[in-house]
């Protein structure tokens, strides 16, 4: 049987070239199918099942990330309800100071805009004559110890100075009232 083995080699060598190619080919294929038949064929199935298992955990684990962010959001919305319960009523509350102050804000005038608006009534009226119009610096309406931080309103005084009578002066207050539609405690009546 030695002798057939040693052999071998020798008969191969003979073979023309393509033959050697024709079995080496042939020998590398068989030695693939017995390697796949007796060591894949076994492991296939624990490498599928493995791969099963690899997916299920993956999977399990995507699932357990979602309830811990869904538990994470409930923690903090849970511990910050109060807080987000006094958040909301603090802007309800600023909300309803916001439209008290719009609903004062209508009767105002610009600063910009009250002087030509003195000017243009007295212009009208026949018997007033205007001398002089002034722009005072700005005064706060409200004393230091009232007064908010954030919210700071101004009076912006105007002296007039007018030739006319008493009944054009009063003509003219009335006016004044009738078009800007405020009150007589923000005017401030100084007369010549």
């Amino acid at each position: 049987m030695r002798d057939k083995l040693n052999q071998l080699p020798e008969k191969f060598n003979q073979q023309s070239a393509r033959n050697r190619l024709l079995i080496t080919f042939c020998v590398a294929l068989i030695l693939i199918m017995l390697f796949d038949l007796f060591w894949l064929g076994a492991n296939r199935q624990k490498i599928k099942q493995i791969n099963t298992e690899i997916n299920a955990n993956e999977q399990q684990l995507a699932d357990l990330t979602q309830a811990q962010i869904a538990l994470n959001t409930n923690v903090y919305q849970n511990r910050n309800n109060p807080k987000q319960k006094h958040l909301a009523k603090i802007e309800q509350q600023l909300e309803v100071t916001r439209q008290s102050l719009e609903l004062r804000a209508v009767n105002l005038v610009q600063p910009e805009a009250m002087a030509p608006l003195l000017k243009n009534i007295i212009n009208n009226s026949k018997n007033l004559k205007l001398i002089s119009l002034t722009k005072l610096p700005a005064q706060p309406l409200l004393l230091e110890a009232e007064q908010d931080s954030a919210l700071q309103m101004y009076q912006h005084p105007v002296e007039l100075t007018f030739n006319g009578g008493y009944e054009d002066t009063q003509k003219f207050l009335n006016e004044l009232e009738n078009s800007l539609e405020l009150n007589l405690e923000l005017i401030n009546e100084d007369f010549i």
